[in-house]
């Protein structure tokens, strides 16, 4: 990687570095792992105890001056772009308006549990990297790289970023390819604001209506019923005064 395309920063310093070409680390790199073993939650309360290969490599194969940042800055590059061959997780923009994503090596899941909190992984052989675990296949993860950067700084980097908009969330994103208009855009904050909106309307507006409503049904049909037995008690007076006439006829 050309000295131009990182920013080496004092040990002090603790922003994260800017990488604005893909890193290319040594080839030696893919063989690093160490076994370990983590208890997998198998059912609700129960957990297995299950070797996994997690990837602990040198520090030749982190950009430089990586560790000369606070641990919590050493994989967090702003601006910056993910490794070579490695694919874009979880594009999304944050609250700051700057887009966002995590790196993984390819043909790599992101993990993000109460185990492996940001990272990758995957259940490869184990052989094919150097490391010997019991089983035909088993899980293999590593730390996911985060990147940072905005539409203003998409000029400098290679590749050139999407440029996401606050709606947009792309779980996976492999440089070169293209996006559709829409495809990963996602509303449901402008909908779910809608309805709400659309519910406090109801509140407000329709309940007085049909409150009304029922009043003057209320009212009509009690009317009605006094109209009714008004009505049948002048009839009844008009039949008792016919008979009287008869009788005193």
């Amino acid at each position: 990687m050309s000295s131009d395309a990182m920013t080496a920063l004092p040990a002090t310093f603790t922003l994260p570095l800017t990488i604005t070409t893909p890193f290319v680390a040594p080839s030696d790199c893919s063989t690093q792992w160490r076994t370990t073993s983590v208890h997998l939650p198998v059912t609700s309360g129960t957990s297995l105890k299950t070797p996994i290969l997690v990837y602990e490599p040198s520090t030749s194969c982190y950009p430089s001056g990586s560790f000369d940042l606070a641990p919590e800055n050493r994989l967090n590059f702003r601006p910056g772009v993910c490794p070579d061959g490695w694919v874009y997780h979880n594009m999304a923009v944050a609250s700051s308006g700057a887009s966002t994503a995590y790196c993984c090596d390819r043909f790599v899941s992101i993990y993000a549990t109460s185990i492996f909190a940001e990272r990758c992984g995957r259940y490869a052989s184990a052989s094919a990297f150097g490391a010997t675990v019991s089983g035909d296949k088993t899980l293999m993860v590593h730390e996911a790289w985060a990147v940072t950067w905005c539409a203003s700084d998409t000029p400098t980097l290679t590749p050139q970023l999407p440029t996401l908009t606050n709606s947009m969330f792309m779980p996976v994103w492999t440089p070169g390819d293209r996006i559709p208009d829409g495809i990963y855009d996602h509303d449901e904050g402008k909908d779910g604001n809608a309805m709400s909106k659309t519910v406090h309307l109801v509140f407000l507006i329709g309940l007085p209506i049909i409150a009304a409503i029922i009043i003057c049904l209320v009212i009509w049909c009690g009317v009605r019923k006094y109209r009714r037995s008004s009505r049948k008690k002048r009839e009844l007076k008009a039949r008792r005064g016919k008979a009287v006439s008869r009788e005193a006829a």
